[in-house]
C-alpha cells in the first residue's frame, strides 16, 4: 500500500457508510470460537461487553448462545443504527433474545468508561486493531470481575500458507491506497498474525492463562457478494466514490469473468483468550 496509514479516528468511521453492505459481506465467525469462549466459563447468563459491535454479527451470536447482558460499544453511529435494527428484528423473531438485555453505546472504546469489575466477559470481534491496545486491554481488564475472560479474535481474510487464486489475480489492482492498522507493523505479519506481540500485549495489561488458537476457514463467494466484502476493507473504505467504485466493479467483474461466477478464497480466524487474575 501507499501512503500514510488510516488513523484508529479515520477507520472507525468508514465502515458505516454502507452498514447494509458490512452486513452482507461478512461472514459469520465459527462456532469453534464460541465454544472456545464457553469452556472459559463464560456464559450462560454472562454480562458482556462488546467492543466494536459493528451491526451486531457476534453481538447477536453471544445472545443466542446465552448472555445474560450486553453492553455494545460502537463508535460510528450509522453501524450502531443498523446494529439497533438487528436487535430489535431478532427480539421479534426469536424469544429467547428477548431475555437478554442490550445496551447499545455509541462510543469509541477509549472514550467509554465501564464501571469497574462489572463484566463476565469482554469481547471484540474483528475490532480491536482500531483500539490503543495497551489503554484498551487496561480498560478491559478493570472492567472485568476476577476471573473474567476476554476474547479478542478476527477473521483474516488471506492465509499466507494456500493458494488464493483470486487474491493473485487481483492483488496487483488492490495495491494502492492506504493500509489500515489490521496489515500489522512493519516488519510484522497482520496484525491478528502477531502472535507474540498480541500475547504480550495481554499479559503486559495484566491477564493471565493467555491462549491462542488459528483457525482456517473457506469463504465461497457469487461477484456480488464479494463486491460486498471487498467494500468492508478499510484500504478501499477510504477511496473517493469514484475510485471505490471503479475498485469494486473490478472486483465483481473479475469473479464474474474470470472465475464464473464462484470464487472460493481461504481464510483464517485468530482467536486470543485470556482471563482477569
Amino acid at each position: 500500500m501507499s501512503g500514510e496509514a488510516i488513523r484508529p479516528d479515520e477507520g472507525r468511521r468508514l465502515f458505516g457508510g454502507d452498514s447494509a453492505a458490512y452486513e452482507r459481506g461478512r461472514r459469520a465467525y465459527p462456532a469453534r470460537v464460541y465454544e472456545l469462549i464457553e469452556q472459559a466459563g463464560s456464559w450462560p447468563g454472562a454480562r458482556v461487553l462488546d467492543v466494536g459491535a459493528g451491526t451486531g454479527l457476534a453481538t447477536l451470536e453471544l445472545v443466542r448462545r446465552g448472555a445474560g447482558s450486553i453492553v455494545a460499544v460502537e463508535p460510528d453511529a450509522r453501524m450502531a443504527r443498523e446494529l439497533r435494527r438487528n436487535v430489535a428484528a431478532r427480539a421479534a423473531s426469536a424469544p429467547g433474545a428477548r431475555g437478554t438485555e442490550i445496551e447499545v453505546v455509541e462510543a469509541a472504546f477509549e472514550g467509554y468508561h465501564p464501571p469497574a469489575a462489572s463484566f463476565d466477559l469482554v469481547t471484540a470481534a474483528t475490532s480491536f486493531h482500531w483500539v490503543d491496545e495497551t489503554a484498551g486491554l487496561t480498560k478491559a481488564r478493570l472492567a472485568l470481575r476476577a476471573g473474567g475472560v476476554i476474547a479478542l479474535w478476527w477473521f483474516v481474510f488471506s492465509d499466507p500458507d494456500r493458494d488464493d487464486p483470486f487474491h493473485e489475480a487481483t492483488t496487483a489492482r488492490l495495491t494502492v491506497g492506504r493500509e489500515g492498522p489490521s496489515g500489522g507493523a512493519p516488519g510484522e505479519p497482520y496484525h491478528a498474525l502477531a502472535v507474540e506481540t498480541r500475547t504480550s500485549a495481554l499479559r503486559d495489561a495484566g491477564f493471565i492463562d493467555v491462549q491462542h488458537e488459528l483457525m482456517r476457514e473457506s469463504g465461497r463467494f457469487t461477484p456480488v457478494r464479494l463486491r460486498d466484502l471487498y467494500s468492508t476493507f478499510s484500504n478501499t473504505a477510504h477511496l473517493p466514490p469514484d475510485g471505490r467504485d471503479e475498485l469494486l466493479d473490478y472486483i465483481e467483474a473479475t469473479a464474474a469473468d474470470q472465475f464464473g461466477g464462484d470464487v472460493v478464497r481461504p481464510m483464517l480466524v485468530s482467536l486470543y483468550i485470556a482471563r482477569s487474575p
